[in-house]
């Protein structure tokens, strides 16, 4: 439909809603029930590629939870720009809290009109640029954008830091342990609830967390230092919260599994996410 209505040489699609992560849904219809899991909408982006013989210029997810380094990676052939909170979201103004925590679509529609040939990467920097001067901070908030063609790099780091760390672990467990579970249980996690689904951690808190606990083991601080410059080379802009959670906090998550259903998370997680079948995250956990 939308090609037909309103043809154009560059396409972006937000998609606005509630969210879950990885690995759950995005954009609930609370009329009729229905809602878009997380590998539909990959498949539907999948689509838009082979309609248009192009990338979209940016995928927008203003819905809890989405920025997510699996997210990115399923990503990387379809979309040129991400743009995504790794925490709670609200859409809009709140009137029970009197916040507005809601994306600029009055800033993002006027840079459009003001530049109509700009890029999905440049829009993503305005957009992330304009939510931090628009944002009402009175509750932890974050929003960043991403490129996924570089999510490739971080997902090596990340099966390199894997590997040091379950190395770390086997060399004496008796001690180390619990040494690293509760460095990676106390990372700053988030939910859209304080108890159940709590299973995403910002890899910026985890270094924090790690050094906290005592794990100074050479070769786990090089390779978490790698995965946080990759990151950082993957990230067209950023603006967390300026509250206790963004010591550190990179913007983007990975999933942890924290709520006492470690296997199940784990098998649907491996199922559905390249990222987990590719890397080995998944082998660590």
């Amino acid at each position: 439909w939308a090609f037909d209505k309103f043809p154009a040489d560059k396409y972006g699609l937000i998609v606005a809603g509630h969210g879950g992560g990885t690995p759950r849904v995005i954009a609930p219809d609370d009329s009729s029930g229905g809602t878009i899991s997380v590998p539909q909408l990959f498949s539907a982006l999948k689509k838009i590629k082979s309609k248009t013989g192009k990338k979209l210029e940016f995928l927008g997810a203003n819905a809890c939870l989405m920025q997510t380094l699996e997210t990115a990676y399923e990503l990387r052939n379809t979309t040129k720009a991400l743009v995504a909170s790794e925490l709670v979201q609200l859409s809009s103004y709140s009137e029970a809290t009197g916040i507005d925590n809601g994306w600029p679509y009055d800033k993002m529609a006027r840079n459009l009109v003001n530049q109509p040939s700009i890029s999905g990467t440049s829009l993503a920097k305005l957009i992330v640029r304009d939510y931090e001067d628009a944002v009402n901070w009175g509750m932890d908030s974050s929003l960043s954008a991403v490129d996924p063609s570089k999510v490739t790099k971080v997902g090596r780091e990340v099966s390199q830091l894997a590997t040091a760390l379950f190395n770390y672990v086997s060399e004496a467990p008796e001690t180390r342990v619990d040494q690293v579970m509760g460095a990676l249980y106390s990372t700053y996690y988030y939910s859209t609830d304080d108890y159940q689904d709590r299973n995403f951690i910002d890899l910026g808190d985890l270094q924090k967390r790690l050094a906290d606990y005592g794990v100074t083991d050479r070769d786990v601080v090089y390779e978490m230092a790698d995965v946080l410059l990759s990151i950082d080379s993957m990230t067209l802009g950023r603006v967390v919260s300026k509250g206790a959670y963004d010591a550190g906090a990179k913007g983007i998550s990975i999933y942890y599994p924290r709520d006492g259903t470690v296997f199940q998370g784990l098998s649907a997680y491996t199922s559905t996410y390249s990222f987990a079948q590719k890397y080995d995250w998944d082998g660590f956990l």
